[in-house]
């Protein structure tokens, strides 16, 4: 995984301004807890307007990053120590635009969190997730909308859809899940 610079750093609990990406891309927060268990949130924190959003991501004692994406009508992002984390949970994160993201070509594995760029035509890919879960989703490039590809509980090896191209967000707390592209 490439990595960017994570200038926000903290311990335990959080909230961080979003730095968004351009207009008409999509921004993507990369988050590293490699020693704590840690939730992100959306949340809208204006001087007229204070309202907690959806979990974004979720990082657990690991050295990867985890990415997620962050809509653009949330201003911050809050960190929370989900419950069992013990006393070690401090963080680093920082923000990307999703356009330099690598693109997904062929296979792409991994642990936690991640998302990729695809921009080919609608295709059915593989997944196989040995163990835990895996939650897919694809965002449009452009839009706020998301659509469910799947909800895969190990063991799972199977088909998704992919409608097209966009960002595919593998939200995942295991270590090992692969998605396969045909050839």
């Amino acid at each position: 995984m490439d990595e960017i610079e994570l200038p926000f750093r903290g311990w335990f609990k959080g909230t961080v301004p979003v730095m968004h990406a351009p207009e008409g891309d999509r921004t993507v927060l990369e988050l590293r807890c490699p020693l704590g268990s840690l939730k992100v949130f959306g949340l809208v924190d204006t001087p007229d307007h204070s309202e907690g959003g959806e979990e974004l991501g979720l990082g657990m004692f690991s050295r990867q990053r985890i990415r997620c994406v962050v809509p653009r009508k949330y201003t911050h992002v809050q960190i929370v120590p989900s419950i069992r984390s013990p006393g070690f949970a401090r963080w680093h994160l920082g923000y990307r635009p999703a356009s330099s993201l690598p693109e997904i070509h062929g296979s792409v594995s991994g642990g936690h969190t991640a998302v990729f760029r695809y921009t080919g035509r609608a295709t059915t890919a593989q997944l196989t997730v040995p163990k835990s879960y895996a939650y897919l989703k694809h965002y449009k490039f452009t839009g706020n909308h998301y659509t469910d590809l799947t909800f895969a509980n190990a063991p799972f090896r199977g088909k998704v859809e992919i409608p097209g191209p966009g960002l595919i967000v593998v939200d995942s707390v295991v270590s090992s899940w692969t998605l396969t592209l045909p050839a």
